[in-house]
Protein backbone atom coordinates (compact mmCIF):
# COMPACT_ATOMS: atom_id res chain seq x y z
CA UNK A 1 0.00 0.00 0.00
CA UNK A 2 1.44 3.38 -1.04
CA UNK A 3 0.45 6.64 0.63
CA UNK A 4 -1.16 8.79 -2.07
CA UNK A 5 -2.04 12.29 -0.90
CA UNK A 6 -2.64 15.39 -3.00
CA UNK A 7 -2.23 18.78 -1.33
CA UNK A 8 -4.67 21.61 -1.94
CA UNK A 9 -3.22 24.98 -1.08
CA UNK A 10 -4.74 28.40 -1.22
CA UNK A 11 -7.67 27.43 0.98
CA UNK A 12 -8.35 28.91 4.40
CA UNK A 13 -6.47 25.91 5.78
CA UNK A 14 -4.25 23.51 3.86
CA UNK A 15 -6.05 20.27 3.10
CA UNK A 16 -4.61 16.91 2.11
CA UNK A 17 -6.90 15.35 -0.49
CA UNK A 18 -6.74 11.55 -0.62
CA UNK A 19 -6.41 9.95 -4.05
CA UNK A 20 -9.68 8.05 -3.76
CA UNK A 21 -12.96 7.91 -5.61
CA UNK A 22 -15.34 9.71 -3.28
CA UNK A 23 -18.30 8.42 -5.31
CA UNK A 24 -19.03 5.06 -3.71
CA UNK A 25 -22.25 4.53 -5.67
CA UNK A 26 -21.70 2.07 -8.52
CA UNK A 27 -24.89 1.20 -10.43
CA UNK A 28 -25.64 -2.32 -11.57
CA UNK A 29 -25.22 -2.88 -15.29
CA UNK A 30 -28.37 -4.95 -15.74
CA UNK A 31 -30.21 -5.61 -12.46
CA UNK A 32 -33.90 -6.07 -13.23
CA UNK A 33 -35.43 -4.27 -10.22
CA UNK A 34 -32.58 -2.79 -8.16
CA UNK A 35 -30.14 0.07 -8.75
CA UNK A 36 -27.00 -0.95 -6.83
CA UNK A 37 -27.39 -4.64 -5.98
CA UNK A 38 -26.78 -7.17 -8.76
CA UNK A 39 -29.16 -10.08 -9.26
CA UNK A 40 -28.40 -13.47 -10.80
CA UNK A 41 -30.81 -13.20 -13.71
CA UNK A 42 -29.64 -14.63 -17.04
CA UNK A 43 -30.58 -13.43 -20.51
CA UNK A 44 -30.74 -15.60 -23.60
CA UNK A 45 -27.66 -16.02 -25.77
CA UNK A 46 -27.17 -12.94 -27.93
CA UNK A 47 -29.18 -10.69 -25.61
CA UNK A 48 -27.81 -7.14 -25.42
CA UNK A 49 -28.76 -4.44 -22.95
CA UNK A 50 -28.10 -0.74 -22.63
CA UNK A 51 -28.67 1.57 -19.71
CA UNK A 52 -28.09 5.19 -18.81
CA UNK A 53 -28.15 6.50 -15.26
CA UNK A 54 -27.79 10.10 -14.12
CA UNK A 55 -26.99 10.71 -10.45
CA UNK A 56 -26.19 13.68 -8.28
CA UNK A 57 -24.17 13.54 -5.05
CA UNK A 58 -24.09 16.49 -2.65
CA UNK A 59 -20.85 17.03 -0.70
CA UNK A 60 -19.38 13.53 -1.08
CA UNK A 61 -16.05 14.73 0.36
CA UNK A 62 -15.83 17.52 2.95
CA UNK A 63 -13.16 18.41 5.50
CA UNK A 64 -14.47 19.68 8.84
CA UNK A 65 -11.81 21.29 11.02
CA UNK A 66 -11.78 21.46 14.79
CA UNK A 67 -12.49 25.17 14.50
CA UNK A 68 -15.77 24.37 12.74
CA UNK A 69 -14.51 25.47 9.33
CA UNK A 70 -15.63 23.26 6.45
CA UNK A 71 -13.71 22.79 3.20
CA UNK A 72 -15.69 21.09 0.42
CA UNK A 73 -13.01 19.18 -1.43
CA UNK A 74 -15.81 17.72 -3.57
CA UNK A 75 -19.04 19.64 -3.06
CA UNK A 76 -21.11 18.57 -6.09
CA UNK A 77 -20.96 15.61 -8.42
CA UNK A 78 -23.32 15.22 -11.38
CA UNK A 79 -22.53 11.93 -13.09
CA UNK A 80 -23.87 9.98 -16.06
CA UNK A 81 -23.17 6.25 -16.38
CA UNK A 82 -23.48 4.64 -19.81
CA UNK A 83 -23.67 0.86 -19.42
CA UNK A 84 -24.08 -2.05 -21.76
CA UNK A 85 -24.03 -5.84 -21.60
CA UNK A 86 -23.96 -8.89 -23.87
CA UNK A 87 -24.99 -12.46 -22.92
CA UNK A 88 -23.37 -15.59 -24.32
CA UNK A 89 -24.69 -18.84 -22.85
CA UNK A 90 -24.24 -18.45 -19.08
CA UNK A 91 -21.80 -15.55 -19.31
CA UNK A 92 -22.73 -11.88 -19.34
CA UNK A 93 -20.03 -9.34 -20.25
CA UNK A 94 -20.56 -5.65 -19.64
CA UNK A 95 -18.95 -2.23 -19.47
CA UNK A 96 -19.62 0.92 -17.46
CA UNK A 97 -18.52 4.33 -18.75
CA UNK A 98 -18.89 7.08 -16.09
CA UNK A 99 -18.95 10.63 -17.41
CA UNK A 100 -18.62 13.32 -14.76
CA UNK A 101 -20.81 16.02 -16.24
CA UNK A 102 -20.07 18.44 -13.43
CA UNK A 103 -17.80 18.04 -10.44
CA UNK A 104 -16.91 20.93 -8.17
CA UNK A 105 -15.10 21.79 -4.98
CA UNK A 106 -13.54 24.78 -3.28
CA UNK A 107 -10.72 24.71 -5.84
CA UNK A 108 -12.96 24.92 -8.90
CA UNK A 109 -15.14 22.84 -11.19
CA UNK A 110 -14.59 20.55 -14.17
CA UNK A 111 -16.10 18.04 -16.59
CA UNK A 112 -14.16 14.81 -16.96
CA UNK A 113 -14.18 11.06 -17.47
CA UNK A 114 -14.37 8.63 -14.55
CA UNK A 115 -12.88 5.19 -14.02
CA UNK A 116 -14.19 2.81 -16.71
CA UNK A 117 -15.41 -0.56 -15.41
CA UNK A 118 -15.38 -3.93 -17.21
CA UNK A 119 -17.82 -6.40 -15.69
CA UNK A 120 -18.48 -10.13 -16.06
CA UNK A 121 -21.04 -12.49 -14.49
CA UNK A 122 -21.28 -16.28 -14.72
CA UNK A 123 -24.69 -17.75 -13.93
CA UNK A 124 -24.69 -21.01 -11.97
CA UNK A 125 -28.36 -21.37 -11.00
CA UNK A 126 -31.49 -19.64 -12.24
CA UNK A 127 -34.24 -18.78 -9.80
CA UNK A 128 -36.86 -19.79 -12.38
CA UNK A 129 -35.73 -23.44 -12.14
CA UNK A 130 -34.03 -23.57 -8.72
CA UNK A 131 -34.95 -22.42 -5.20
CA UNK A 132 -32.59 -19.48 -5.67
CA UNK A 133 -30.45 -17.87 -8.32
CA UNK A 134 -26.69 -18.02 -7.94
CA UNK A 135 -23.90 -16.35 -9.93
CA UNK A 136 -20.23 -15.38 -9.74
CA UNK A 137 -19.19 -11.88 -10.68
CA UNK A 138 -15.92 -10.11 -11.43
CA UNK A 139 -15.11 -6.50 -12.22
CA UNK A 140 -12.02 -4.62 -13.35
CA UNK A 141 -11.80 -0.86 -12.79
CA UNK A 142 -9.34 1.03 -14.96
CA UNK A 143 -7.66 4.30 -13.87
CA UNK A 144 -9.10 6.41 -16.68
CA UNK A 145 -10.32 9.36 -14.58
CA UNK A 146 -9.14 12.54 -16.31
CA UNK A 147 -10.01 15.16 -13.68
CA UNK A 148 -8.10 16.61 -10.75
CA UNK A 149 -10.79 16.14 -8.10
CA UNK A 150 -11.06 12.93 -6.00
CA UNK A 151 -13.29 10.98 -8.39
CA UNK A 152 -10.89 8.22 -9.44
CA UNK A 153 -8.08 5.99 -8.23
CA UNK A 154 -4.46 5.92 -9.33
CA UNK A 155 -4.25 2.29 -10.49
CA UNK A 156 -6.19 -0.80 -11.47
CA UNK A 157 -8.92 -2.01 -9.14
CA UNK A 158 -10.86 -5.28 -9.09
CA UNK A 159 -13.83 -6.99 -7.47
CA UNK A 160 -14.88 -10.61 -7.07
CA UNK A 161 -18.26 -11.50 -5.59
CA UNK A 162 -21.02 -14.07 -5.18
CA UNK A 163 -24.57 -13.10 -6.15
CA UNK A 164 -27.69 -14.81 -4.82
CA UNK A 165 -31.36 -13.97 -5.33
CA UNK A 166 -34.81 -15.44 -4.78
CA UNK A 167 -38.46 -14.55 -5.38
CA UNK A 168 -40.89 -14.52 -2.46
CA UNK A 169 -44.26 -13.83 -4.01
CA UNK A 170 -43.99 -10.35 -5.56
CA UNK A 171 -40.71 -9.55 -3.77
CA UNK A 172 -37.24 -10.08 -5.21
CA UNK A 173 -34.51 -10.55 -2.61
CA UNK A 174 -30.88 -10.20 -3.70
CA UNK A 175 -27.51 -10.22 -1.93
CA UNK A 176 -23.93 -9.69 -3.10
CA UNK A 177 -20.85 -10.42 -0.97
CA UNK A 178 -17.29 -10.10 -2.17
CA UNK A 179 -13.83 -8.64 -1.92
CA UNK A 180 -12.33 -5.60 -3.59
CA UNK A 181 -8.73 -4.65 -4.35
CA UNK A 182 -7.59 -1.08 -4.99
CA UNK A 183 -4.57 1.21 -4.66
CA UNK A 184 -4.29 2.11 -1.00
CA UNK A 185 -4.39 5.56 0.55
CA UNK A 186 -3.08 6.22 4.05
CA UNK A 187 -4.67 8.91 6.21
CA UNK A 188 -3.88 9.71 9.81
CA UNK A 189 -6.51 7.52 11.42
CA UNK A 190 -7.48 5.10 8.66
CA UNK A 191 -6.03 3.09 5.80
CA UNK A 192 -8.42 3.17 2.83
CA UNK A 193 -7.42 -0.02 1.09
CA UNK A 194 -8.64 -3.49 0.06
CA UNK A 195 -12.16 -4.20 1.31
CA UNK A 196 -14.85 -6.73 2.01
CA UNK A 197 -18.16 -5.45 0.66
CA UNK A 198 -21.82 -6.40 0.71
CA UNK A 199 -24.92 -5.23 -1.11
CA UNK A 200 -28.45 -6.35 -0.23
CA UNK A 201 -31.76 -5.38 -1.76
CA UNK A 202 -35.47 -6.10 -1.82
CA UNK A 203 -37.73 -5.06 -4.69
CA UNK A 204 -41.53 -5.30 -4.52
CA UNK A 205 -43.51 -5.43 -7.76
CA UNK A 206 -46.72 -3.46 -7.28
CA UNK A 207 -48.07 -4.33 -10.75
CA UNK A 208 -46.75 -4.91 -14.26
CA UNK A 209 -45.84 -1.23 -14.58
CA UNK A 210 -44.41 -0.19 -11.22
CA UNK A 211 -42.53 -1.27 -8.13
CA UNK A 212 -40.45 -0.10 -5.18
CA UNK A 213 -37.08 -1.12 -3.78
CA UNK A 214 -34.87 -0.80 -0.71
CA UNK A 215 -31.12 -1.47 -0.55
CA UNK A 216 -28.31 -1.50 2.02
CA UNK A 217 -24.62 -1.61 1.12
CA UNK A 218 -21.38 -1.50 3.05
CA UNK A 219 -17.62 -1.50 2.59
CA UNK A 220 -15.33 -2.84 5.32
CA UNK A 221 -11.60 -2.15 4.98
CA UNK A 222 -9.47 -5.16 5.95
CA UNK A 223 -7.38 -4.47 9.05
CA UNK A 224 -9.69 -1.59 9.98
CA UNK A 225 -12.84 -3.50 10.95
CA UNK A 226 -12.86 -1.96 14.42
CA UNK A 227 -12.53 1.55 13.01
CA UNK A 228 -15.93 3.07 12.20
CA UNK A 229 -14.27 5.57 9.85
CA UNK A 230 -13.39 2.68 7.52
CA UNK A 231 -16.87 1.11 7.45
CA UNK A 232 -19.25 3.26 5.35
CA UNK A 233 -22.83 1.95 5.27
CA UNK A 234 -25.41 3.22 2.78
CA UNK A 235 -29.19 2.95 2.60
CA UNK A 236 -31.20 3.60 -0.55
CA UNK A 237 -34.89 3.72 -1.43
CA UNK A 238 -36.02 3.62 -5.04
CA UNK A 239 -38.81 2.79 -7.42
CA UNK A 240 -39.47 2.11 -11.07
CA UNK A 241 -42.17 2.85 -13.59
CA UNK A 242 -42.85 1.34 -17.01
CA UNK A 243 -45.28 3.82 -18.60
CA UNK A 244 -46.04 1.63 -21.62
CA UNK A 245 -46.08 -1.83 -20.06
CA UNK A 246 -43.65 -4.71 -19.95
CA UNK A 247 -41.97 -4.03 -23.30
CA UNK A 248 -41.08 -0.40 -22.60
CA UNK A 249 -37.84 0.49 -20.85
CA UNK A 250 -38.17 1.46 -17.22
CA UNK A 251 -37.46 4.73 -15.44
CA UNK A 252 -36.11 4.44 -11.92
CA UNK A 253 -35.98 7.26 -9.41
CA UNK A 254 -33.89 7.16 -6.25
CA UNK A 255 -35.95 8.75 -3.52
CA UNK A 256 -32.93 9.15 -1.26
CA UNK A 257 -29.63 7.61 -0.35
CA UNK A 258 -28.46 8.12 3.20
CA UNK A 259 -24.96 7.29 4.49
CA UNK A 260 -24.23 6.22 8.04
CA UNK A 261 -22.52 8.74 10.27
CA UNK A 262 -19.51 6.41 10.41
CA UNK A 263 -18.42 7.65 6.98
CA UNK A 264 -15.85 9.97 8.52
CA UNK A 265 -12.20 9.62 7.63
CA UNK A 266 -9.54 11.58 9.47
CA UNK A 267 -7.62 13.51 6.88
CA UNK A 268 -5.43 16.49 7.69
CA UNK A 269 -3.57 17.13 10.91
CA UNK A 270 -6.33 19.37 12.21
CA UNK A 271 -9.49 18.13 10.58
CA UNK A 272 -11.59 15.28 9.33
CA UNK A 273 -12.85 14.21 5.95
CA UNK A 274 -16.61 13.70 6.18
CA UNK A 275 -18.01 12.19 2.98
CA UNK A 276 -21.79 12.49 2.67
CA UNK A 277 -23.91 11.18 -0.14
CA UNK A 278 -27.33 12.22 -1.37
CA UNK A 279 -28.35 10.58 -4.61
CA UNK A 280 -31.06 11.77 -6.97
CA UNK A 281 -30.87 9.35 -9.85
CA UNK A 282 -32.83 8.56 -12.98
CA UNK A 283 -32.12 5.31 -14.77
CA UNK A 284 -33.12 4.57 -18.36
CA UNK A 285 -32.25 0.91 -19.04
Amino acid sequence: MTPLLLSLSGLAQDVDVPAINAQLFRPSIDATSLLWTDDASLGTTGHTSGRMLISYANEPLVYTFQTGERVAVLSDLLQMNLMGGYTWRRLRLGADLPILLYSAGDTGSETSLGDVGIDGRLSLLERSTAPLGLALSGRLTTPTASGSLPVGVSGLGWEASVIADAMLGRTLLAANVGTRGMPGTTLENVDWDDQFFFRTGAAYTINDRSGASMEFTGNLTYGELGNSAAVPIEGLLGGWLRPGGKNVTACRLVIFSCPSKSREIQGSRTGAVSPTLLESSICLP
